[in-house]
């Protein structure tokens, strides 16, 4: 095989792992997304004040979804190996999924700072928890692309090859999240 036609394979192999599967998948591979949110919570203007010394993290697995239980477990590595958000240690729980309703009461109670959506949640799901976020001053992020649309604040998807963050403007407000100039220039919002 000639080995131009073999690296076109390759990169088309590489790039098909990361976009193929059904919506609420996974597309940007953990590391990159928790790096990426890890510097974009700096954007969110009220995010210091918010937090204060210590930020409040959570994931959200889908129970029994083994993808959601597996990225939910990663996200958390990923966390221990940069233990901060924007400069402030964070503190992280994963929190199995049991309802709406239950996860924006344990935000308020808790004083979560940021939800994380592990891959798996349909999308009526991700908009009743947008629903119930309604109000709650926190920042979401989902691990999958089509989440941002159904109501999540930020993701993250592949555009030409590269990460892109993805933010859906619209919540972030209902959330009390406003982010910079800066960061909306560079990210795709959703309206």
């Amino acid at each position: 095989m000639d080995d131009t036609v073999m690296r076109w394979l390759v990169v088309s192999c590489v790039v098909l792992a990361c976009r193929v599967g059904l919506a609420g998948e996974l597309v940007v591979p953990i590391p990159v997304q928790v790096e990426m949110l890890s510097k974009l919570v700096a954007f969110d203007r009220g995010f210091r004040d918010r937090v204060g010394s210590e930020a409040h993290v959570v994931v959200v697995e889908v129970p029994g979804n083994g993808e959601s239980h597996r990225a939910a477990q990663q996200i958390r590595g990923r966390f221990v190996q940069q233990p901060n958000l924007a400069g402030v240690p964070l503190t992280l729980d994963i929190l199995t999924y049991a309802g709406a309703a239950p996860l924006a009461a344990s935000c308020a109670e808790r004083k979560i700072h940021l939800v994380y959506l592990a891959p798996g949640f349909a999308e009526p799901e991700v908009r009743a928890i947008a629903k119930a976020l309604d109000g709650v001053n926190v920042l979401t992020a989902s691990a999958a692309a089509s989440d941002v649309p159904a109501g999540s604040v930020v993701g993250f998807d592949l555009v030409e090859g590269k990460p892109k963050i993805l933010v859906n403007l619209p919540q972030a407000r209902k959330q009390g999240v406003v982010f910079a100039a800066t960061l909306l220039s560079l990210a795709r919002v959703v309206q």
